[in-house]
């Protein structure tokens, strides 16, 4: 998918007036070699504020507390780098012990 279509899909089932998250979740799944560094799973959200603010958000699935970071979203936003810089932050946060470094190779499938 290209990154019109991610963000398509992130933001799908917003009509005017309407915010909170969009409907369809993306799967973002962290190259084998970091797999057993990180032992949570990933899923991407579109959210769309009161505002019309659209954000791109990761969430950490730990338990039914997970963390959440969100970066804004706008049509030249990179939702793959966005994905990056947020995991990046989730590794620093939690002190994860990563040898790779190569988050950029994540991959995503739509849930």
């Amino acid at each position: 998918m290209n990154n019109k279509e991610l963000q398509d899909t992130l933001f799908q089932g917003f009509s005017p007036g309407n915010w909170g998250y969009g409907f369809k979740r993306i799967s973002v799944e962290l190259p084998q070699a970091m797999r057993n560094s990180i032992p949570y799973s990933f899923t991407s959200v579109g959210f769309k504020s009161e505002k019309g603010e659209y954000y791109i958000g990761l969430r950490m699935n730990v338990d039914q507390g997970s963390p959440i970071k969100f970066r804004k979203c706008i049509e030249s936003t990179n939702v793959i780098e966005s994905w990056v810089e947020m995991l990046q932050e989730y590794i620093q946060d939690y002190k994860m012990n990563i040898i790779d470094n190569g988050v950029s190779n994540a991959t995503y499938r739509i849930v």
